[in-house]
């Protein structure tokens, strides 16, 4: 985190400087008003003319300290999205380092909530967190300072009440942030009650569970309102105490004036010091209730930037330079495989060398580690006993951006895109012109449709889908395919259709089809079962 704040700073340094004046501006702007007033009120009871110079300089006073305030906000604003844009990227950029195997390995929904929610809680870390803790303590001293220079007995009385002021706004929102997140704990059970009810309505109303389900229901609703509750308490509550606070010592200021009381010869300030002094003290109290939300900020940030380290600290396999050579060739030599996080070996000493434009159909029963194959020669995973060569390299050696010139892989299943039917066809890689998007759907029988059209998968069979993969795979001409059961669940006609397609793409290529039936009676092919 530390060096994305200072990338940050580094790249938005003017915009640094400008927040930390504007924080420094607002500080000083917010003393003026209360003294420039307090002057006035003392030459009001010194029966002095009010002349309008000082009168406008109390309303320029006031709209400048508004003005800045308005603009430290903003600027902390957008600080704050410049961290969460700089982690943002850094988070996009590791992840395209990252190998496939962690990503195939860990949730998505985790890493999305990463990026996505953990990262904007870092804009409250620095905008409601760091930086506004700092300029809220600067307010609170500048002001203690200024009573100081009024009153050094107020000032000390203040001094000695606000720890007490700190401790029950750290107290009161401990409890209610507490009653919050259980809140939100309870209202998340019931939209989780709600789906599974909608789910299995059937079952609920068939079966006599529709009294538990109700119950259920009903404890849930009353633990949220429980706790909402609590909420409600907590800050209802809380603003009376600071209130009668800060009643407490105005009234002490305005003892502090009146000659019927000695302490006025204690403390010994006039009546205008004694307006500026109550302007000062209301406003007192709120850079400490802020500081304590502030601390909650940081509190509650300081997972969130312990998972973001932790993402950005994944290790990621160092690519070496390697050239790709023209030799067509994979090969595995004595290669032992097993996922991570377990001991089944799937693969043991295995070898296979399929050459230039050869054909080979794999099949086997499930879990033998057919497609486990294919994710070895994509660069997926890499073995843990023994090599495999791609074109005399190692898979996972070869560039991101040169896959597609070397591989097309077709899934089980076709995976679709945000865009239009050539997007689904490029990726959105801007290398593909609009022409090989077409000779590949004419390779595959789909020279009909409009490949600017926004793709909508309700107009495609199952059918065109796997042509559509197909299209996709073959779309750079790659020398070697790679496909994963992609007849499965096929009727006769569409599997004779995706026959015909892989004919045509397949040919004067290396093809390694893993276990379906298109190739069963095809001379062409050699059966390798394991």
């Amino acid at each position: 985190m530390i060096d994305i704040i200072w990338i940050t700073i580094k790249k938005h340094y003017i915009l640094t400087i400008c927040m930390f004046i504007m924080i420094i501006m607002t500080i000083i702007f917010n003393l003026l008003p209360p003294v420039i007033l307090g002057n006035i009120v003392d030459m009001i009871t010194h029966k002095e003319k009010i002349s309008l110079s000082i009168a406008i300089l109390y309303f320029i006073s006031i709209l400048l300290f508004a003005l800045s305030d308005c603009l430290k906000e903003l600027i902390i604003n957008i600080f704050g999205q410049n961290i969460i844009y700089n982690t943002r990227k850094m988070m996009i950029d590791k992840i395209s380092k990252l190998d496939t195997a962690y990503l195939i390995e860990n949730d998505p929904t985790i890493i999305n909530s990463i990026i996505i929610n953990d990262v904007n809680s870092l804009e409250r870390l620095f905008s409601s967190g760091i930086i506004s803790i700092i300029a809220d303590s600067f307010k609170l001293i500048s002001i203690i300072i200024v009573i100081f220079t009024k009153s050094y007995m107020l000032a000390l009385l203040l001094l000695l009440v606000s720890p007490m002021v700190f401790y029950i706004t750290i107290l009161f929102q401990n409890n209610s942030l507490k009653a919050q997140l259980q809140s939100k704990k309870a209202i998340a059970n019931c939209n989780k009650q709600i789906y599974e009810a909608i789910e299995n309505i059937q079952t609920i109303k068939l079966l006599p569970i529709k009294t538990y389900i109700k119950n259920n229901f009903a404890q849930t609703i009353n633990d949220y309102y429980d706790q909402q509750n609590k909420v409600n308490f907590y800050d209802s509550i809380y603003s009376p105490i600071i209130i009668t606070i800060s009643s407490i010592i105005v009234a002490i200021v305005m003892l502090m004036v009146s000659n019927n009381y000695h302490i006025s010869q204690l403390f010994g300030i006039s009546v205008g010091s004694c307006v500026t002094l109550i302007s000062y003290i209301t406003s007192f109290f709120s850079p400490i209730e802020n500081i304590g939300m502030e601390l909650q900020n940081i509190q509650s940030a300081i997972a969130t930037t312990k998972r973001i380290n932790e993402f950005l600290n994944i290790e990621t396999t160092k690519k070496q330079n390697e050239e790709l050579t023209n030799n067509n060739q994979i090969i595995f030599e004595h290669v032992s495989f097993h996922y991570p996080n377990s001991n089944k070996m799937i693969l043991q000493d295995f070898n296979l060398t399929i050459n230039n434009n050869e054909k080979i159909l794999i099949s086997g029963a499930t879990g033998k580690g057919k497609s486990t194959i294919i994710k070895l020669i994509l660069g997926a995973y890499s073995p843990q006993e023994g090599r495999i060569l791609v074109n005399n390299i190692d898979p996972s050696h070869i560039k991101d951006e040169d896959k597609r010139y070397i591989f097309g892989y077709v899934e089980q299943r076709f995976s679709m895109i945000a865009g239009t039917i050539a997007d689904q066809i490029s990726l959105h890689d801007k290398r593909i012109t609009e022409k090989q998007i077409l000779n590949a759907l004419h390779t595959v029988g789909l020279d009909n449709l409009n490949i600017h059209e926004v793709f909508d998968p309700n107009n495609f069979s199952f059918g065109q889908l796997q042509l559509l993969a197909i299209a996709r795979a073959i779309v750079y001409d790659p020398k070697i395919l790679l496909l994963d059961e992609i007849s499965a669940n096929l009727d006769n006609n569409t599997e004779r259709k995706i026959i015909e397609a892989i004919n045509l793409a397949s040919k004067n290529k290396m093809v390694i089809s893993i276990s379906h039936r298109l190739y069963t009676n095809d001379h062409e092919y050699k059966h390798l079962t394991i």
